[in-house]
């Protein structure tokens, strides 16, 4: 892919009081209107908030990372990557982009700083899920150079029911990975 300057600036959360409240309101809107988790309608803000940043803290705590995607002013939040081990030479990223900054880029200025993210971590295969009805985000994965994983690969990874594709792309041979 070409080079071009990124659309997004990444932070990096190392504890859940990193979070402002004005990213995990945001958080919270585009997670309850996803196909993510459709939470808020059965439980109140309270528990979805609680359930949210439980799950960022035991992230981190089993060695993930958290980042929050925000435009390059830094003047609004555009959505969140998870990083997860899976085993010592695999990794799943995913990226939820705010409903507000679909159709920018932001997902493309994303996966194009993952490189960075992930250079000399070990990681030598990043697999990543999407829903069956989000061609935007299949189109960039295959775009990307990633492949289909085949369904005895995702029994292995035993992953949520709710992403029904996986897409891996071996950062072995990604140039933007070579040290």
């Amino acid at each position: 892919m070409k080079s071009r300057t990124s659309l997004v600036q990444l932070h990096e959360v190392f504890s859940v009081d990193d979070i402002s409240e004005i990213f995990l309101e945001c958080l919270i809107t585009n997670l309850s209107d996803s196909h993510h988790m459709r939470f808020s309608q059965h439980f109140g803000r309270e528990h979805n908030v609680k359930s949210t940043l439980d799950f960022i803290e035991n992230l981190l705590l089993h060695g993930g990372r958290y980042f929050q995607v925000l435009d390059n002013s830094r003047q609004e939040f555009l959505g969140s990557i998870t990083i997860r081990p899976h085993s010592s030479f695999d990794c799943e990223a995913g990226i939820l982009v705010f409903k507000s900054a679909a159709g920018r880029g932001v997902g493309s200025s994303v996966w194009m700083e993952l490189p960075k993210i992930l250079k000399n971590t070990g990681y030598r295969r990043l697999i990543a899920g999407c829903h069956r009805d989000n061609m935007a985000m299949r189109a960039l994965m295959r775009k990307l150079g990633m492949s289909q994983l085949s369904s005895e690969t995702l029994q292995s990874i035993n992953e949520l029911s709710n992403i029904n594709m996986y897409f891996a792309l071996d950062l072995s041979t990604d140039p933007a990975m070579q040290v």
